[in-house]
């Protein structure tokens, strides 16, 4: 027995803790853009909500017809800026949803490879312990045939 079997595990737990934290940073990441995409949206919207408020306006304030259509061009280019904005929240909501999978799966190898490196040393120190019970042994018993003989 070695304690390099147990040790080997070492520098295989330090690289999947990287792992883990590269990629709990690119989850973080990828959180807050999603969390960007949804201020721009909440924007949007309220933009949106102003413009149709100022359309209102304007139909019951002016007849000035070219106001009116420009202002709801914009509240149509509102929409589908929207849009575009939530199928980017989507996207980049899968992207999380497969990093969280990812991340999960480096922490259950990373627990697998600790109760290996566990169970490693464990039965190491076990081994250490019957060797140095086998020599006390083996001391104890070569004592006792010297004294048998009168040598000690």
């Amino acid at each position: 027995m070695d304690p390099r079997d147990y040790q080997r595990y070492d520098s295989l737990i330090k690289i999947r803790k990287t792992q883990e934290q590269l990629c709990a940073q690119k989850l973080a990441e990828t959180q807050m853009k999603i969390k960007s995409v949804e201020q721009e949206i909440e924007n949007v919207k309220n933009l949106e909500q102003n413009h149709i408020h100022q359309v209102q306006d304007l139909q019951k304030k002016s007849r000035k017809v070219k106001d009116i259509s420009d202002t709801f061009e914009y509240i149509v280019f509102l929409g589908k800026q929207k849009e575009l904005l939530e199928k980017r929240k989507q996207e980049l909501e899968e992207i999380a949803k497969t990093q969280r999978k990812e991340l999960e799966e480096i922490m259950i190898e990373e627990k697998m490879l600790q109760k290996l490196r566990e169970n490693r040393e464990r039965v190491y120190r076990l081994w250490v312990q019957k060797e140095m019970q086998k020599n006390i042994d083996d001391l104890s018993s070569s004592r006792f045939l010297m004294k048998g003989k009168g040598v000690i």
